[in-house]
């Protein structure tokens, strides 16, 4: 909903400010994640963010990813813990690896976009899971052992799923512009001429007519 009603239908508006509004708008979405995330042990706890912030990358671009990354890394910097230094490479490389994909492959929506989302997805959480090095000693392998699956298999289908939606909204957004363009198109021919137009349902016995 957010790309449809904050973006999409602001395309003429996205000046500076504008981008780092969305930013800041998907930064606190960040931070709501942070808020509910899975526990695994005391400091050190793993949620959604990598999946929204590189989705954001991906389709917003530099300035919204990047002011994201900014208020979602300063967050979990301040909210400390064990889990500290690895939640907040997360953070870079999650955005980081959406704003490469967003710049060196610009149609990737016109190719195979499944597979561009499932590759992005893969290589994020590939990332992510090589993160868990930062961890320390004492908790590194067994965090490793219970978040693997979850990491590799269900995150990237999660990311394939939240693009879909976006492509969804923003094709949605698009064909509702082109009928409003297609009405604008047919009310100026009808008022043009002044001819007006008329049509009668053999079925119903109904007749509608224009105002001329």
């Amino acid at each position: 909903m957010l790309y449809d009603y904050f973006w999409s239908r602001n395309e003429n508006q996205k000046g500076y400010l504008f981008k780092i509004g969305s930013g800041i708008v998907w930064g606190g979405i960040g931070i709501v994640l942070i808020l509910t995330p899975w526990h695994f042990v005391p400091g050190i706890f793993f949620d959604t963010r990598s999946i929204m912030l590189s989705i954001a990358a991906l389709f917003f671009g530099s300035i919204p990813g990047i002011t994201a990354m900014i208020i979602i890394g300063a967050y979990r910097i301040f909210a400390g813990g064990a889990g500290a230094a690895m939640g907040t490479t997360v953070v870079f490389t999650s955005v980081t690896i959406g704003l490469l994909w967003w710049y060196f492959r610009p149609d990737w929506r016109r190719k195979n976009y499944l597979l561009e989302l499932a590759a992005m997805g893969i290589t994020v959480h590939l990332v992510m899971l090589g993160c868990t090095f930062l961890l320390p000693d004492e908790v590194r392998w067994n965090t490793i052992e219970n978040i693997a699956l979850p990491v590799i298999l269900i995150y990237p289908l999660a990311t394939v799923l939240l693009g879909i939606l976006m492509l969804n909204q923003a094709e949605n957004w698009e064909n509702r512009k082109a009928l409003n363009i297609s009405e604008e198109r047919w009310h100026f021919a009808l008022e043009g001429p002044g001819d007006g137009v008329w049509d009668w349902n053999p079925q119903t016995n109904e007749i509608f007519y224009s105002k001329q």
